[in-house]
């Protein structure tokens, strides 16, 4: 998976229920909407970063990217993949330091 993966879009699998594999929203969508996170708070968390002296891009970033080795590893436990050759493939654009801290988070 390349780190510049173009957004998601979530679909159900095609059921009895749901004939059309209807599109649901992803966990960053319902958590905004559930927890009250806005523009506000994450533009006064960049100030104070910023103000500190640290880069808010670069801390967003290097979050980002363990997200995303923390979303590859939950897949791939879900499809039973984690010692598969592929998850090797699709973690090869991230740095050993940021799978480290996903690996942590995921065990």
């Amino acid at each position: 998976m390349s780190k510049t993966k173009a957004h998601i879009r979530y679909r159900l699998k095609a059921t009895e229920q749901f004939p059309k594999g209807e599109i649901v929203p992803g966990v960053t969508t319902i958590i905004d909407g559930q927890l009250g996170w806005n523009k506000r708070i994450l533009i006064a968390w960049a100030r104070r970063e910023a103000l500190a002296g640290r880069d808010p891009d670069k801390i967003l970033d290097q979050a980002g990217d363990i997200g995303s080795v923390m979303h590859l590893f939950v897949e791939a436990h879900i499809k039973s993949k984690i010692k598969n050759k592929k998850i090797e493939a699709d973690l090869k654009d991230f740095s050993s330091a940021d799978i480290d801290k996903a690996e942590n988070a995921f065990i």
